[in-house]
């Protein structure tokens, strides 16, 4: 089989600077010669991680699809249930979109654990236990907290900076963001990435950090990438997450 270009396994694509807060992350898989299987992004990416209620993290393979299903569905079986209730993570074989939401797990694992607890917990307030189809539209906050997991970059800032940054953000003044750090959070913005070389718009939020965590983000450092996951898990655990300004353009940060 012939993969095409945006689906081929080509490691080296992952050197370009965006990619960097997941170096860390990709370095066990990025020696392999060929795809490697979801047992082994799980062997590599899940040792230490856990959903939001302590049980181990698992990628495991997604399910066949088949045909549109009819009839009654247990709510449990859906894709973020399965996350917050069982600590299991669908994974598609050879797909990129898949491998980043791996790999930004393994990179913020508490940011994204609590965004899946939330996204579980609207859910559930939307469905019975048993249902026989899912809502025609999400919710605002169910949209909010999705758009940062598939679309959202983080602007780092140290605190005393974090009111001017957040003025500037929404007069979309993004060529006067000195001392903020840029790190792409949502795994479908690594994808489109990967795939194009179209300018790209991403959802901006806002999080501050101590001066010498914000300072230590230059060399990707692991400590400061925790710092700023516990920071950002914090956030998500009292607030509804709000893209800051009309979309900050990543070529001029990356």
């Amino acid at each position: 089989m012939v993969l095409a270009p945006e689906r081929a396994w080509v490691p080296e694509r992952l050197d370009a600077p965006l990619f960097a807060p997941l170096a860390a992350a990709f370095a066990p898989l990025r020696g392999l010669p060929t795809w490697p299987s979801v047992a082994e992004i799980d062997a590599a990416l899940s040792k230490g991680l856990t959903n939001a209620s302590g049980r181990p993290l698992r990628f495991v393979p997604l399910g066949p699809k088949g045909g549109r299903r009819r009839g009654p569905r247990s709510r449990d079986t859906l894709y973020d249930a399965l996350i917050d209730g069982e600590g299991c993570v669908p994974t598609r074989e050879r797909s990129w979109h898949d491998l980043f939401n791996a790999l930004v797990w393994a990179t913020f694992p508490r940011a994204k654990a609590t965004l899946s607890r939330r996204q579980h917990a609207a859910l559930k307030a939307r469905l019975p236990e048993v249902f026989d189809r899912l809502p025609s539209a999400r919710t605002e906050e169910q949209d909010a907290l999705t758009l940062l997991d598939e679309g959202g970059a983080l602007v780092v800032v140290a605190h005393e900076d974090e009111a001017g940054v957040r003025e500037r953000l929404i007069a979309g003044a993004h060529d006067e963001l000195a001392g903020a750090r840029v790190l792409v959070f949502g795994h479908a913005v690594y994808e489109h990435a990967l795939s194009t070389d179209a300018p790209l718009r991403v959802g901006a939020h806002l999080v501050a950090v101590e001066r010498a965590v914000l300072d230590r983000l230059d060399a990707h450092a692991p400590d400061a990438l925790r710092a700023v996951d516990a920071r950002l898990a914090a956030q998500l655990e009292r607030d509804t997450p709000r893209s800051i300004g009309g979309g900050l353009p990543l070529e001029r940060w990356l």
